[in-house]
């Protein structure tokens, strides 16, 4: 039997600063968009990061925005953490950091072969960057 992700929730208070993060800055294509829920298709031409080889389908990640009294509540520390594969980490990071909640890792080069960083999105949600190194084939 075989497994495989579909979608990802992750839970927000303000569906539009976090959809303007999302497919605005990051390139998620927007989907069906319900009201308070959003739909979002995962960009297919990304760099391919360790998986090999990259995986055929494409992965959906629904945006829901939960009421500010809700037990739901939002923590970073117990949210999600989105990990993409990108082509250019530091041009990334740099796109995002305006609209970001922070960057919790700057863009550094890792002694495994790739560079990561780690930014946190409008609601806290940890979004981990990986791409190739400066000079490293695709």
């Amino acid at each position: 039997m075989g497994i495989a992700i579909s979608s990802v929730t992750v839970r927000c208070r303000d569906l539009s600063a976090s959809a303007h993060f999302y497919a605005d800055l990051l390139g998620f294509e927007r989907g069906q968009d319900l009201g308070t829920m959003l739909e979002l298709f995962a960009p297919t031409d990304a760099w391919p990061g360790q998986v090999d080889p990259p995986p055929a389908g494409r992965m959906t990640v629904m945006l829901d925005q939960i009421d500010g009294g809700s037990q739901d509540r939002v923590d970073g520390a117990r949210g999600v953490v989105l990990g993409l594969t990108v082509d250019d980490v530091d041009a990334v990071v740099e796109r995002l950091r305006p609209a970001a909640s922070g960057v919790r890792l700057e863009p550094t080069d890792q002694d495994y072969g790739v560079r990561d960083a780690a930014v946190l999105d409008p609601d806290g949600h940890e979004v981990f960057l990986s791409g190739p190194l400066a000079g490293a084939a695709p």
